[in-house]
């Protein structure tokens, strides 16, 4: 998988499964002049990647953006939602995508996983989140605005990728 990821993303042509190629790869991503051979959307310091080509559960999804060098989606000011929600309205594949945010850890706390930080900006629907057993966050287009509500994990949805120059924990060199 990662051969084909890594073919998808950047057109490597030899030496496919060299970390230090897909960096480099992202490196030319993050500039200002560069043009992906995928669609990315830039917003402020993140590059984000819309995974509309197919439904995954969050593992799946956490498992498919990691591959490629990314994060599942953290959404963190009212602006950034917003952007979010254009972006999906754009790509007019779907209602429902997953994000980074789950409870996994305690059953409780909300986090935006792969940073480890408690999520403090939340755009939640009327009554969410609703179920203690759904740990997983989910973006839900709903009367015309973003909301955010709680999942089970194993449930299949299209999902949001993200990379970003500032934020802790997302290896690589820019």
């Amino acid at each position: 998988m990662r051969v084909i990821v890594s073919l998808f993303l950047f057109g490597i042509s030899n030496n496919l499964v060299d970390s230090n190629a897909i960096g480099r790869g992202w490196e030319k991503a993050l500039s200002e002049d560069w043009t992906p051979i995928i669609s990315l959307h830039r917003y402020g310091d993140k590059l984000y990647y819309m995974g509309t080509q197919f439904t995954a559960t969050w593992h799946q999804a956490s498992e498919f953006c990691e591959r490629i060098h990314m994060t599942l989606v953290t959404i963190r000011s009212r602006e950034e939602n917003e952007r979010i929600f254009k972006y999906i309205r754009e790509a007019s594949k779907g209602y429902q995508y997953w994000t980074g945010g789950s409870r996994l850890v305690d059953g409780y706390n909300w986090l935006w996983l792969a940073y480890g930080e408690t999520i403090d900006y939340t755009n939640w629907g009327a009554g969410e989140p609703g179920n203690i057993n759904e740990k997983c966050l989910q973006l839900w287009w709903r009367r015309n605005s973003l909301e955010w509500n709680d999942r089970h994990c194993d449930t299949r949805f299209y999902f949001i990728c993200e990379r970003s120059k500032s934020l802790p924990g997302v290896g690589g060199t820019f």
